[in-house]
C-alpha cells in the first residue's frame, strides 16, 4: 500500500466516524456547555451566592470531589451567570498547582507565578495594603 493510500483511506475512515459526533468541542477541558444539568452539588454554592447579595456577608466555599465530577464546569458556569449579571464576583483558584494557602493567596492577588517567595511576600503584603487603604479589602 502507498502512503498516499493508506492517508486517504485513514482521512476517508475519520469523516465516517466523525458524523457521529455533532460538536468536538465537548472533548475540550475548557469547554462549558451552554446549559448544564443541573447537579444537587450546585445547589450550596448558589445559596451562598444568594445570602452573600442579599446580607453582603461574603462565604468562602471548599468544593471537592473525585476527578471529572463537574466541579469546575460548575463553578466556571455560575461565575460566568454572574458576570453577564453584574451582581458579584467569584474568585476562583485550582488548588492543584496553587497547593499552599500562601500560593492560593498570591494567585488570588495576581501575583506572578515563579516570582521569588521574599519578593512575592512583600508584592503580596504591599497590593494588600493598598487594597485596605483604598477600602476595596
Amino acid at each position: 500500500m502507498k502512503i498516499t493510500d493508506y492517508l486517504n483511506q485513514q482521512t476517508q475512515a475519520l469523516e465516517e466516524s466523525s458524523r457521529r459526533i455533532r460538536d468536538f468541542r465537548v472533548f475540550d477541558f475548557n469547554h462549558i456547555p451552554e446549559q448544564p444539568l443541573m447537579r444537587e452539588e450546585a445547589k450550596p454554592v448558589i445559596d451562598a451566592y444568594l445570602r452573600f447579595l442579599k446580607t453582603g456577608i461574603a462565604n468562602h466555599l471548599f468544593i471537592f470531589g473525585s476527578r471529572g465530577s463537574g466541579k469546575t464546569l460548575m463553578i466556571k458556569y455560575i461565575q460566568r451567570l454572574l458576570a453577564k449579571q453584574g451582581t458579584a464576583d467569584i474568585l476562583y483558584v485550582n488548588c492543584r498547582p496553587h497547593n499552599t494557602s500562601f500560593k492560593i493567596l498570591a494567585r488570588l492577588l495576581g501575583v506572578p507565578a515563579g516570582m521569588q517567595p521574599r519578593r512575592t511576600l512583600a508584592s503580596v503584603l504591599r497590593q494588600s495594603s493598598t487594597a485596605i487603604d483604598s477600602g476595596s479589602g
